[in-house]
């Protein structure tokens, strides 16, 4: 009783002082649909309205609403209320538990700081307004941020010659000017360049900066490493070999780290060992340890394997996963008991943590190399589930999701994330505040945060039949459920997709510039950026694209999932048995066999989950 008077008196106060600037909040909210749907002059009204009548209202508190009122009118070329209003956006609008925060973060300070500088142009303000326009300076591709550096270097050319020299160099490959750029900025645009995967000209900066007679021998190791990562990757491992061939005392150990790398991927062990083991300290000694692990466990000499990991600083999921299975083929009872109470703990919202957690005590059989063995993992999980009791969430909570779930239909990530820090959920860590806060942001239809939510608590959630969904979750389903019937592709493969690859994060954008929920590629064209954030475009596309390899692969799931994400070119050398199951010990990269693991594992949790 004493608990649900107090939630009686929480609600009053929450709702009254909600309701007081409910005005506020429907004015900005209003203002913003009409900001995102051009039309610019309504949402003026709006903003105008809402500053006019609430300008003391708490939604101004963290300048979030600034960036929309300064936008508008960046777009309406009211540029001294433009730049009035932008230079109050002193910070980013916090995004409530986003997962690819950095990458939002990157395309909105691009947005606004253009917005700004030219702006303050426009109205006088030179000086003010090129510190705004040179903050805008990645060296990683994104394409609406490149976009807008190339716009305001085009700009900034007019009055800085080396304003002109970058963008000659950046975006007109003008080689001719490299001489008027340090080593660092050189390196950034390298990495720029790499970014993109404009290999040829990522290589030829390299080696102009290796003619250079003033470089220092730490600069030229930097340059060096730069130069054999991109021809590792570009796959010229003959110029590769013939350069780190050279005896240079200087960089021993950076050349036979990636001469033993160029063994390691050709699968010639004996020489990758030889090499890696040659690095007895320093940066890459770890690193080498890694890969000489990661052979000797593929060659299943446990021993050697454990030696190797035992070297390694800085360990992680995959490490401890391999050390025990390694104890495990050991038969070393006593270490592998170790070994997987420690994954249990460390890892309890992971794959590999539940497998872990899953084993009986004699850990009489482990092993995750191929889809049987995934299914077997799968089986146990379904079952063992629980009967989720009916009282699980209480009146209390339950009026609480509700009331916080209007204020998350408002659709607005910071109107949410003050009500929801306002809850009596937040700082209580039990599974009942996870999924009362997963329910609230799906009633909203934040899918991505929900989802993100959900994931951290999959140890959890996956004890019982009726919250597993909320890790496996059927999101966007009448959008997916249409275009999968359009162009006969199974559910199970378009969700695996999402699922693993964006988080049902329809903002997406991954660093090698594949965009939308569906990760699909990008054709470097501003004026239709946005539409690639258009969930039903984006699924739409990815769909059709996946139903080319299921053709390709005469209907073979796996073969079409790997290639989507993949390439045909990494499918090939992927082995599949005559039973057309997958022998993931084949695949020698560590990482690469911990995301296929995962990936095959949603899928197979989807597959039997569901009847789609």
């Amino acid at each position: 009783m004493k608990r649900i008077f107090t939630l009686f008196i929480f609600f009053t106060l929450f709702i009254n002082s909600f309701s007081q600037s409910n005005d506020d909040y429907t004015l900005f909210l209003n203002g913003k649909d009409a900001y995102y749907n051009k039309n610019f002059n309504e949402a003026k009204l709006n903003f105008e309205a809402l500053l006019k009548s609430f300008s003391k209202s708490d939604i101004f508190d963290n300048n979030y609403p600034y960036f929309y009122i300064g936008m508008n009118y960046y777009q309406l070329k009211d540029y001294e209320n433009s730049a009035y209003f932008l230079e109050k956006v002193v910070s980013t609008p916090e995004i409530f538990i986003s997962e690819n925060f950095r990458v939002e973060n990157i395309h909105f300070l691009a947005e606004k700081n253009f917005a700004l500088g030219y702006s303050l142009f426009k109205i006088g303000n030179i000086e003010k307004g090129t510190l705004y326009l040179k903050m805008i300076d990645s060296d990683v591709y994104y394409p609406f941020v490149a976009y807008y550096e190339k716009e305001a270097l085009t700009i900034l050319s007019k009055i800085s010659i080396k304003d002109e020299y970058k963008l000659r160099l950046k975006f007109n490959y003008d080689f001719s000017v490299v001489d008027n750029f340090t080593t660092d900025e050189l390196l950034k645009i390298g990495n720029y360049f790499h970014s993109k995967k404009e290999y040829g000209y990522e290589e030829k900066l390299y080696t102009l900066i290796l003619e250079k007679n003033t470089l220092t021998e730490k600069e030229r190791e930097r340059v060096m490493s730069s130069y054999l990562k991109l021809l590792l990757d570009s796959h010229s491992q003959e110029k590769l070999l013939a350069i780190t061939s050279e005896n240079d005392s200087q960089l021993k150990d950076l050349y036979d780290f990636y001469r033993g790398l160029t063994y390691y991927k050709n699968r010639d062990f004996s020489r990758a060992l030889y090499l890696f083991s040659n690095i007895k300290s320093g940066e890459y000694f770890s690193k080498a340890n890694f890969y000489i692990a990661s052979i000797y466990f593929s060659l299943e000499d446990y021993p050697e394997a454990l030696n190797a990991l035992k070297k390694i600083q800085n360990k992680n999921i995959i490490t401890d996963s391999m050390a025990a299975i390694s104890y495990f083929a050991l038969k070393d009872t006593k270490n592998l008991n170790r070994a997987v109470e420690a994954i249990s703990k460390k890892y309890p919202n992971s794959y590999v943590g539940l497998y872990f957690n899953s084993l009986n005590e004699n850990c009489s059989e482990i092993s995750l190399n191929s889809l049987a063995n995934l299914f077997n993992f799968s089986t146990n999980i379904i079952n063992n589930f629980e009967t989720l009791p009916d009282n699980f969430l209480q009146v209390g909570d339950i009026a609480e999701v509700e009331q916080i779930s209007k204020i998350s239909k408002l659709r607005d990530r910071a109107i949410l994330k003050v009500a929801v820090e306002k809850s009596s959920f937040m700082d209580s860590h039990t599974t009942k505040s996870a999924l009362a806060i997963t329910t609230i942001l799906e009633n909203g239809e934040f899918y991505e945060l929900a989802f993100r939510n959900s994931k951290k608590h999959l140890g959890e959630f996956s004890k019982y039949r009726g919250l597993i969904k909320y890790n496996f979750p059927l999101y966007y389903s009448n959008i997916i459920d249409k275009y999968s019937k359009k162009y006969q592709v199974p559910q199970e493969l378009v969700y695996t997709i999402i699922h693993e690859i964006t988080g049902f994060n329809p903002y997406h954008i991954s660093d090698g510039s594949k965009i939308g929920i569906m990760n699909i590629p990008y054709e470097e064209n501003p004026t239709i950026f946005f539409d690639y954030f258009n969930v039903d475009r984006n699924i739409e596309e990815g769909v059709k694209i996946l139903k080319t390899y299921l053709d390709k692969y005469e209907g073979n799931n796996i073969k079409a999932l790997i290639a989507y994400i993949y390439g045909d070119e990494y499918l090939k050398r992927i082995y599949f048995d005559y039973t057309n199951d997958i022998n993931l010990a084949s695949i020698i990269e560590p990482e690469e066999r911990f995301f296929l693991q995962n990936l095959f594992i949603t899928y197979i949790f989807y597959t039997r989950l569901y009847n789609f």
